[in-house]
């Protein structure tokens, strides 16, 4: 059973991906449409792609996007633990220079086409937040995806894993024969 806290991690993980699917959608609809009330085309990219390389770009994150939220609510990690932290930090880099970016375009910068492009550097930042969020349910810090860092058990010289979801049976020999205890485990906590 997920946690609170996981619940709230997944919800904003569909309010994150459903603002990135309206922003894909938004600009598709301005693209053969025009609707006066949503911003203009031009203002969605920052020209540095043509739009159908973008598209072309958009729909794999999407679908990537759907894979992650899948993975959360099942409480099954995507990432191998060696990966999560090198993730986590080009996570924090693409954050944080989307955040140089949005500042930069607003202040000094404001004629850089690039850099001016307010609406890509917001959805980036969604992107980027995405990302965050996933990485640390990969993580295990109040995770689907269980407290990785209390999932193995030490007893004597030997390592016991145990299950998530249940009472686990935890089983190791020392030098006086098997030892086996049961732990409760309650969402990985």
């Amino acid at each position: 059973m997920p946690t609170n806290r996981t619940r709230r991690h997944i919800a904003l993980l569909y309010i994150l991906s459903g603002l990135f699917v309206l922003r894909v959608v938004v600009q598709l609809i301005q693209y053969f449409v025009g609707v006066d009330a949503l911003p203009d085309f031009e203002r969605w990219q920052s020209g540095a792609l043509p739009y159908w390389v973008l598209i072309l770009l958009q729909l794999p994150i999407v679908v990537g996007q759907v894979v992650v939220i899948r993975s959360a609510m099942s409480g099954r990690p995507l990432l191998p633990a060696r990966l999560r932290l090198p993730m986590t930090i080009a996570a924090m880099v693409y954050f944080g220079s989307m955040v140089v970016r949005l500042v930069s375009g607003l202040t000094f910068a404001a004629g850089n086409s690039w850099l001016h492009a307010t609406l890509p550097s917001l959805f980036h930042l969604v992107l980027a937040t995405f990302l965050l969020v996933w990485l640390r349910l990969e993580s295990g810090d109040g995770s689907a995806c269980g407290d990785r860092r209390h999932d193995r058990v030490e007893h004597g010289d030997q390592i016991v894993r145990r299950e998530f979801d249940l009472e686990a049976p935890l089983a190791a020999a020392d030098e006086d024969g098997p030892v086996v205890a049961t732990a409760l485990v309650d969402g990985g906590r």
